[in-house]
């Protein structure tokens, strides 16, 4: 998926836009942290670009020490490896659809193209949808975070300075994105689409947990006139809700992937059982729908050399000149057995062959 990608590359171009801060090679630093926040772009282009936006306004109206000329030329180190990744961003739009401001995700659903393609799906966001979208992120962030029943609360006790500006920054634009298109994606391991916000949020329940049991916030008075201790308090407390969450949550989320990859497994362990190899198996998806077993469909991707054991390839519908599936198997991959995957609802799956043997191709020109 690509949310997790992303989470990487965005945490790593934080790392070094906060390392820059004071180092003696600030432009490699600040290089860095473009070219990671550029490979974010195209992995997943919208947050990645708001937070380049937010990266240059932090940057322009950095430490007062530094002159504004000093300030433009930090912008202009950090934007350029971005530039570029958006310079890369368009090719690929032009090899993919015909039109360097139409992504290839475009063409396939057959939206509106350009720029205008992707703000009408902003348009299409009304108020219901997108305060639902919003608190489905953050109620169920509040729970996969850190397994604790309130986890993000001491996030927002964490300090407001320039540094952690960045980290704030990464999870407003967490929100402004839930926003504007409204999804409230959840996948095995967690809302995806907050993924990004994941290690900010982390970094700031930390430092709020910090200052409450240094006594710098009003719950920390509190608490240190409420205990002996209070840092021993607040360290109790985050280990009890680690073993409260590790009881009562991730146990539950373990099986649940304990489940969803047995179901994955059903079409390897018919092959096993049948002991096929070298073989085409055409399917409409692995784990259909209504088994409610797992929102993962569809198989692992084949190699981009084709040249596994067992290839997966999606069942095709009769186009009105013969079974489209049996044709592309002859011409394409003859010297392969082939196989039809199938799991209708309330049956168990089978792995039918879909001819004795394999056809085998005609020899070429001497």
């Amino acid at each position: 998926m690509s949310q997790p990608s992303s989470s990487l590359f965005v945490t790593a171009a934080l790392a070094a836009l906060l390392a820059a801060e004071g180092a003696r090679r600030r432009g490699w630093w600040l290089a860095a942290a473009g070219a990671a926040l550029g490979y974010a772009f195209l992995v997943r282009p919208m947050p990645a670009a708001a937070l380049a936006a937010a990266g240059v306004i932090w940057l322009l109206t950095g430490a007062g020490e530094r002159p504004p000329r000093r300030r433009a030329a930090d912008a202009v180190v950090f934007a350029l490896p971005v530039a570029l990744a958006l310079g890369a961003f368009l090719l690929v739009n032009r090899i993919q659809s015909g039109a360097a401001w139409t992504t290839g995700y475009q063409s396939f659903h057959g939206t509106e193209a350009g720029p205008a393609g992707l703000l009408a799906e902003t348009r299409g966001a009304d108020l219901a949808s997108a305060s639902a979208s919003v608190f489905a992120a953050l109620f169920r962030e509040n729970v996969w975070l850190l397994a604790w029943p309130l986890s993000l609360l001491p996030c927002l006790l964490a300090r407001r300075t320039r540094l952690t500006a960045p980290l704030w920054g990464l999870v407003a634009v967490a929100i402004a994105y839930r926003l504007l298109i409204p999804k409230a994606g959840v996948s095995p391991t967690g809302p995806v689409y907050f993924c990004e916000a994941v290690p900010a949020l982390c970094l700031l329940a930390a430092d709020g947990l910090v200052r409450v049991a240094s006594g710098e916030t009003a719950l920390g008075l509190f608490l240190a006139q409420a205990v002996a201790r209070p840092r021993a308090a607040v360290a109790a407390g985050a280990v009890a809700a680690t073993v409260t969450g590790l009881a009562l949550f991730t146990s539950a989320r373990v099986a649940d992937l304990g489940q969803m990859a047995a179901a994955q497994n059903v079409v390897w362990h018919l092959l096993r059982q049948q002991g096929i190899h070298h073989a085409l198996v055409f399917h409409r998806g692995v784990v259909p729908p209504w088994t409610r077993q797992s929102w993962a469909y569809f198989p692992r991707c084949n190699s981009p050399a084709l040249d596994d054991d067992v290839l997966f390839v999606l069942r095709q519908d009769d186009d009105g000149s013969g079974d489209p599936n049996l044709r592309f198997w002859r011409q394409r991959h003859a010297d392969r057995s082939a196989f039809v995957f199938d799991w209708p609802p309330g049956q168990a799956a089978t792995l039918v062959g879909v001819a004795p043997a394999p056809v085998t191709p005609a020899p070429g020109p001497p």
